[in-house]
């Protein structure tokens, strides 16, 4: 069972997210959500991430960088001569280069930059595989279960369907689902791209997926965020 760290009970909010969502938008996600399942068999689960991996080995690495530079800098100024004044503040020095790793990759900006656009995508899609199964999407009646997946940090989207839907339906059936998700993640309004991302994701399977009497709403209609 996920922990309420995993998961925002109505109205309730982490503060890494905050700066992204407010309240009273997660409600209109979770409304348009609930929305959308009454037209369609499918359940639509939208899932938020902080970021898909952190970065240590690109912190060593920036860490190794910064103590060559500072090496080939004393190297250039060394004499025969040093005294212990000296070797102390050359000993700061390389505690110092040692550090500015791990301390730039504090920034999100920073870490983005270390990371090509490639291995982002990738990191989401694999990323997206994981809460996929974490949130039972696979485990619905007729595999009608969809996933809206949004990365903050790698600025990615993905829609990850179920094989119910994946067999009838290509992949390129979401691009404008997936066009919605990443226009309000990169202009800043997350909460608007991904309501409309869900309205039209609820339009396209209610169409090919319409309700049933017998239908039961089998997963949560709550926005799922996760550190």
């Amino acid at each position: 069972m996920d922990s309420l760290n995993d998961i925002v009970v109505r109205g309730r909010l982490p503060k890494w997210i905050s700066c992204y969502l407010t309240s009273k938008q997660v409600i209109s996600i979770e409304d348009a959500v609930a929305s959308a399942e009454k037209r369609t068999s499918g359940e639509i689960v939208p899932v938020i991430v902080s970021r898909c991996v952190k970065l240590k080995p690109q912190g060593l690495k920036l860490s190794a960088l910064f103590i060559l530079m500072y090496c080939l800098y004393v190297e250039t100024r060394l004499s025969f001569f040093i005294d212990t004044q000296e070797m102390v503040t050359l000993g700061l020095g390389f505690v110092v280069a040692a550090s500015l790793g791990p301390l730039l990759l504090r920034s999100p900006k920073m870490r983005r930059l270390m990371m090509p656009d490639c291995d982002a995508v990738q990191l989401a899609a694999l990323r997206a595989e994981v809460e996929f199964y974490r949130a039972e999407i696979g485990g619905t009646k007729g595999g009608t279960g969809i996933l809206l997946f949004l990365a903050i940090e790698e600025r990615q989207a993905v829609v990850l369907a179920d094989k119910g839907i994946s067999s009838l339906l290509p992949k390129e059936t979401w691009d404008g689902v997936l066009a919605l998700m990443l226009k309000g993640l990169k202009s800043g309004t997350c909460a608007d791209g991904l309501i409309e991302a869900v309205t039209k994701c609820g339009n396209i399977l209610a169409t090919h997926f319409p309700i049933q009497k017998e239908d039961l709403d089998e997963l949560p209609n709550r926005l799922r965020i996760i550190e």
